[in-house]
């Protein structure tokens, strides 16, 4: 049995990416992309349910929203602005925690609040298998073959490992002690997360030829990271493409919504 005990902070935030969404979110005069609604509730619930539901969460923080957009008991929330980086959001937690509780917990789980059709038997799968490695941080990964699979024409970006093409997911595992160490390189990364070469570029400059012809190695990679930024990185290859779907187009939103009719569907008697 999985023991309690990871806490999980799902992001709500705004991009520069998301501008389709963010259209058709203020066409239904909703707030934040996070509360769109998919077969009946905002997208963010979808994902709440699933960390509840997951025997390797124990509380689910919040952070960028006010908790009168989504109210639930059982959730701390941290209002932090929706549109700020990644690593500001993880900075506000981090504060939050020593202001209320002291010390850190050793790892945290982090997801992005856009993944609508993730569920718990994956993110028990990705925090029991990532906890086993004892990195400092591990990325959340999804083959080619398995994300079209499940999720045929959803846009993703690919990236080649040796013959391996995976995209990256949206789901986390973080040591908290190395946040402050890596977090002004962790977040020139964030600001370039939608290009895997100008990440490899900007932490090693040589390697990004490799990387475009897709001959660097997954562990070349892990070893770069380590290099650059003084922290064990890793990937871990999880057979749940539910990871790696975040919704940042239209027909992202629309394939999801489809998606979890068909599962409803299915459960249906």
């Amino acid at each position: 049995m999985v023991n309690k005990g990871t806490d999980i902070l799902l992001l709500v935030g705004k991009s520069k990416y998301d501008d389709d969404l963010i259209k058709l979110s203020k066409k239904k005069r909703i707030p934040l992309k996070a509360l769109l609604p998919i077969c009946g509730k905002p997208m963010l619930e979808w994902v709440i349910g699933a960390c509840r539901a997951s025997r390797a969460i124990n509380r689910i923080f919040v952070v960028g929203m006010e908790k009168k957009l989504l109210s639930y008991e059982d959730i701390i929330y941290i209002p932090h602005p929706a549109e700020s980086k990644i690593t500001d959001k993880l900075q506000a937690w981090s504060d939050w925690f020593i202001e209320n509780e002291g010390e850190q917990p050793e790892y945290v789980a982090i997801a992005n609040g856009d993944i609508p059709t993730i569920n718990s038997t994956a993110i028990d799968y990705f925090i029991t298998n990532s906890l086993k490695l004892e990195a400092d941080f591990v990325q959340s990964v999804v083959t080619k073959e398995v994300m079209e699979e499940t999720f045929p024409k959803s846009g993703r970006s690919y990236y080649n490992f040796n013959r391996t093409r995976i995209c990256a997911g949206d789901l986390y595992l973080f040591r908290c002690s190395k946040f402050k160490k890596a977090k002004r390189k962790l977040q020139k990364i964030q600001e370039k997360r939608k290009n895997f070469f100008l990440i490899v570029f900007f932490l090693s400059p040589f390697k990004a030829i490799q990387a475009m012809r897709g001959k660097l190695s997954l562990q070349q990679a892990e070893k770069i990271f380590k290099r650059a930024l003084g922290i064990r990185g890793t990937s871990l290859i999880v057979p749940f493409a539910e990871v790696a779907m975040d919704v940042d187009k239209p027909h992202q939103y629309e394939l999801v919504l489809n998606y979890l009719r068909s599962e409803r569907k299915q459960l249906s008697p």
